[in-house]
């Protein structure tokens, strides 16, 4: 668990310092690519290493257990073709545009707090229509004896 603990902070030092004090180097360019981007190799790695912390942990928090069971749910909505580029990236830009990296901090953490509590709240609405329709589709495919093959 130590390791695991461990390998995450380097991991994370190292590409805050890279891009925070790299940025305008082609090495910087390459790293980014490979690091910053949704599904990139690296944030996959450390995404990984996140998993495998939390599964040594015992939670048995109503709160985080119900939040977890929409966490797909709410990548799927926030990182989506439509919503990212037209709500959230110009508003990472507005934020990444001030002087300050506290601002930036404050500002992110705000935005980041703000997109899970939307994606929540629109997955647990949306989870009854969509077991409604699941219901009807099998209803449906009962009633008209329909295969797939």
């Amino acid at each position: 668990m130590k390791k695991l603990i461990l390998l995450y902070i380097i991991l994370n030092i190292l590409l805050i310092c890279t891009f925070a004090n790299f940025s305008q180097s082609s090495i910087a360019q390459v790293i980014y690519r490979l690091s910053f981007q949704y599904c990139s190799p690296i944030l996959l790695i450390n995404s990984i290493l996140v998993f495998f912390i939390f599964m040594k942990i015992n939670i048995t928090s109503d709160v985080i257990n119900y939040a977890a069971k929409s966490v797909l749910a709410i990548y799927l909505i926030h990182c989506n073709n439509v919503i990212f580029p037209a709500i959230i990236e110009p508003v990472v830009t507005r934020i990444f545009n001030e002087v300050s990296d506290i601002v930036n901090l404050i500002g992110l953490f705000v935005l980041t707090t703000t997109i899970f509590i939307v994606c929540l709240i629109t997955d647990k609405i949306l989870t009854p229509l969509w077991n409604m329709t699941e219901r009807t589709a099998t209803i449906i495919e009962e009633k008209f004896k329909i295969e797939y093959r």
